[in-house]
């Protein structure tokens, strides 16, 4: 199934990875904290951060000064729809994310700790 329709429609959702139940819950829930790297990629898309967790694109806060927990580049810069969809990087990395509103210009960003998604490797 698309993980859209199934976030929008389901009330219990059950991931099955190779054949496996990796993962069952309200779909919220596990948007907002998947069990692994598997499955918050199946539930939508991921944004690495520079210390090696990861954020939801729409999660990001950025931030037009160098006071944000991760110095970052803006690289490109698009419109999509109501969504303002930036690509930004640091020394040895890429990432993006997706905002309402943005500043003119870049230079940090800073996640919620309740929005850092950690996954064990």
């Amino acid at each position: 199934h698309d993980a859209d329709e199934a976030l929008g429609l389901a009330d219990d959702l059950v991931v099955l990875i190779e054949g496996r139940c990796v993962a069952q819950g309200e779909p919220p829930r596990l948007y907002a904290a998947p069990p692994s790297e598997a499955v918050a990629r199946l539930m939508g898309e991921l944004s690495p951060l520079p210390d090696g967790s990861f954020a939801r694109p729409e999660c990001l806060k950025l931030r037009g000064d160098t006071n944000g927990a991760f110095p970052v580049r803006e690289r490109a810069r698009r419109q999509a729809g109501p969504w303002i969809e930036l690509e930004l990087v640091w020394d040895g990395g890429v990432t993006w994310a997706r905002t309402r509103e943005a500043p003119d210009r870049v230079e940090s960003l800073d996640v919620a700790a309740v929005d850092v998604l950690r996954f064990a490797r």
